[in-house]
């Protein structure tokens, strides 16, 4: 079962008509959508026949649209999301925008980060505590180049605070994009972060070293799973919750064989182990009534698909939907 926050970058089509929002899932039970439509959030609860406009005060600013930053709590409290200028065009499939939050039970939004408009990809989208008191993001700091990195950042709802929880975690760099701030996945066994690192100066030359680490709640270094260097690229991470032994299961394509393969990290014995076939785990702890997906070892260029509960019609979207909780 999942602790999810689900992450695809894909449209999404429903078959009601011509409507196109985005997907990140994670849910629970009597989970609405949340979802970004033309900038504007929404949550759409099961039974109803249209989503209803939360209302967050965004001061002048609309999420960003084409983009993978919305996320929602599993306590169904907060979503969290990047936000543009009113009319602003920026729509590259990049992470962009200052990163706020909102209330979804009484429209109160505010800003947790600042990042320079001119920038992409200095900040990941926000990543909620299992018990969604928490958020975390991961940020480039910005400093002269020589001292350029890295970090994870915290923010407590209860208090209002922002710490650094990881001073500096590895970049996941890019050919012809930079040095990213790395995408964050929390669960149960921690927060993972994916990192790609290529030879100094040569961001486009041949892979030094490719993997997920992983850090406690506090923000201590438990584990670092570095892949063969046969691999191009880590395109989908999640945990997923087995019973009291959590496991961080990933995708991966290798070069060598030319196809996409299955990997489950179970955190507790240390064991990295690959699985075939198609994985099917539950967006939600509390079973496969609230939602399922399914991610394919078949090609790599398939995404994973979402199944609502009580549908046999799968899901497929590149920009904004989060489950989370009434």
């Amino acid at each position: 079962m999942v602790t999810k926050r689900y992450h695809i970058s894909m449209m999404l089509y429903l078959l009601l008509g011509c409507l196109t929002f985005g997907v990140h899932a994670q849910a629970s039970a009597e989970a609405p959508l949340v979802i970004n439509i033309s900038g504007q959030l929404y949550r759409w609860l099961p039974g109803e026949s249209e989503p209803t406009a939360v209302g967050c005060d965004l001061q002048g600013n609309q999420l960003r649209n084409g983009d993978y930053s919305l996320s929602a709590s599993l306590d169904g409290q907060w979503a969290a999301f990047n936000v543009v200028p009113v009319g602003s065009q920026l729509s590259a499939p990049a992470t962009v925008g200052d990163l706020w939050v909102c209330n979804l039970h009484t429209a109160e939004a505010y800003v947790i980060s600042v990042i320079a408009a001119e920038g992409t990809n200095l900040a990941s989208e926000g990543v909620f505590s299992p018990d969604g008191s928490r958020i975390a993001w991961s940020e480039v700091v910005e400093n002269q180049a020589a001292s350029r990195h890295a970090r994870i950042l915290v923010h407590d709802f209860a208090s209002r605070m922002t710490s650094v929880l990881v001073e500096t975690t590895p970049f996941d760099q890019r050919c012809g994009i930079g040095q990213d701030a790395p995408r964050l996945v929390w669960g149960k066994a921690g927060i993972a972060a994916r990192y790609h690192l290529p030879p100094k100066n040569d961001p486009c030359g041949e892979t030094i070293e490719m993997g997920l680490v992983v850090y406690s709640e506090d923000g201590r270094h438990k584990s670092s799973y570095p892949v063969s260097k046969t691999i191009i690229n880590i395109d989908t991470f999640e945990w997923v919750e087995e019973e009291d032994e959590p496991q961080l299961v990933y995708r991966v394509f290798d070069r060598a064989n030319r196809t996409s393969q299955i990997f489950s990290i179970n955190i507790a014995q240390d064991r990295v182990e690959e699985t075939v076939g198609v994985l099917k785990a539950y967006s939600s702890i509390k079973g496969p009534q609230y939602g399922s997906y399914l991610i394919s070892d078949d090609n790599l260029l398939v995404p994973p698909l979402i199944y609502l509960p009580d549908t046999e019609t799968p899901l497929q979207s590149f920009s904004d939907v989060a489950f989370s909780p009434d």
